[in-house]
């Protein structure tokens, strides 16, 4: 026996079949249509939520441990409550070599003379915030680099006057030829220093140390003789090598931090350690929360149009009572009429489903190109972290396979009925 499916023949009867209830198809398939359609927007918002939020994670090492001291809560070892915890340069180096899963540490002060145009090049000023800072500040807290270059260890150790410009400083005081501010040189607090680099954040909303764009750096040597810091700090921040799991640390580090400036085991005022692998927990939630409703709000927007394809279906095989009966009267095969049943369904499903697909595909790139959502140099810090809504193909293939599987779904019952009705029956049915 040779199954003839979705030949000329049978497509030539789908159609009769759609055109003798044209509205009640139409109907059917733009709720199939809609559905798809739906799932397509949702999913490529979901995605771009999912893009943009991996994107501003770059900014940051996913095994990054940050410290910050704050005042005691209790009393300990013959100290009394209320003592602020001052980090020193001290602490960070010992913690590296205490610790030897630390590859890189970084800490930095902010200056104490802060005042508006802090930095000026000429007749032009800006509001800078200047920080001082180590030779593994950026290996910590990364950023990208437009131009010039970073602090070399050989920078921090010598003290040399150079400086790092954020790029929104660096603009207000160079213009938009950013690229014209390397090599001059600038006043920083009345002190002069020259421009080795320019450099913007990488993510524009998760900071967890300066924010970047409107920030000068300098040598932390420098910011401590100039301004008599005597080493203090403002935090600690770690990068563990690739092979450690934070948590592993994480209470080395508490510990080590509590002996040394005697802080109570239970006191949780006086010191904050963040770990970053924990904000990549809670996105990882978030994420998958959106994921989860968007398929459910998908699959029953779905659900609920493959219910209306069997039930324009069940009328369908009402109306063609007769047509089946004379069928099976000369021969047809209860396959041939399940296969035709089936056909009928699936067709329907599958263009309006493929048509939701194509204009939900389209209309999503027509918001990424005019917005510039896909754009990798974009630097903007406003609104929701959403980037490249782009949907992986395979995940169109499995929702057009859902739709597939929908129309054989919708099409069963009726095809079930199908059978049921008897030749001679049909044939006496007016």
């Amino acid at each position: 026996m040779r199954l003839r499916l979705l030949d000329r023949d049978s497509l030539q009867e789908i159609g009769q079949s759609i055109r003798r209830n044209r509205r009640r198809s139409i109907a059917t398939a733009f709720g199939v249509f809609w559905g798809l359609f739906m799932l397509v927007i949702l999913l490529s918002i979901s995605r771009g939520f999912e893009n943009g939020i991996a994107r501003e994670l770059l900014g940051v090492s996913p095994r990054a441990i940050a410290a910050w001291s704050g005042s005691t809560s209790k009393p300990y070892k013959g100290f009394k409550a209320g003592r602020y915890i001052g980090f020193r340069v001290e602490d960070a180096e010992q913690l590296a070599e205490r610790i030897p899963e630390i590859q890189a540490v970084a800490y930095h002060n902010y200056s104490r003379q802060r005042r508006n145009k802090s930095a000026t090049f000429g007749i032009k000023r800006s509001n800078a915030t200047v920080v001082g800072i180590n030779a593994g500040f950026f290996d910590v807290h990364r950023v990208q680099l437009i131009h010039g270059r970073l602090m070399s260890q050989a920078d921090i150790q010598e003290e040399r006057k150079v400086c790092i410009l954020g790029n929104e400083t660096a603009e207000e005081l160079f213009g938009k030829e950013l690229s014209q501010g390397i090599g001059k040189s600038i006043q920083l607090n009345n002190r002069y220093y020259t421009v080795i680099g320019i450099v913007r954040p990488v993510s524009q909303m998760i900071n967890i140390g300066t924010w970047v764009p409107e920030s000068a750096y300098i040598p932390f040597g420098l910011m401590n003789k100039a301004e008599g810091l005597r080493g203090r700090i403002n935090s600690i921040a770690v990068d563990l090598y690739p092979s450690v799991h934070p948590r592993d640390v994480q209470g080395r580090i508490k510990a080590f931090l509590q002996e040394r400036h005697h802080i109570a085991p239970e006191d949780n005022e006086a010191l904050e350690i963040f770990m970053v692998e924990e904000m990549l927990a809670l996105f990882e939630s978030i994420l998958l929360g959106i994921n989860i409703l968007v398929w459910i709000v998908g699959i029953g927007t779905l659900l609920t149009a493959v219910v209306g394809v069997s039930n324009i279906m069940l009328v369908t095989v009402r109306e063609r009572t007769q047509e089946i009966g004379v069928r099976r009267a000369i021969g047809a095969k209860p396959l041939d009429i399940i296969v035709q049943i089936l056909s009928e369904s699936v067709f329907l499903t599958f263009i309006s489903g493929l048509i939701g697909i194509i204009l939900g595909v389209a209309l999503m790139s027509l918001i990424v190109e005019a917005s510039g959502l896909n754009d990798s140099a974009s630097s903007r810090g406003d609104g929701l972290p959403f980037y490249n809504p782009t949907i992986n193909p395979a995940i169109l293939l499995i929702s057009l396979l859902i739709v597939i599987l929908g129309g054989l779904l919708a099409g069963a019952l009726p095809a079930s009925r199908a059978l049921d009705i008897k030749a001679i029956d049909a044939i006496r049915e007016e």
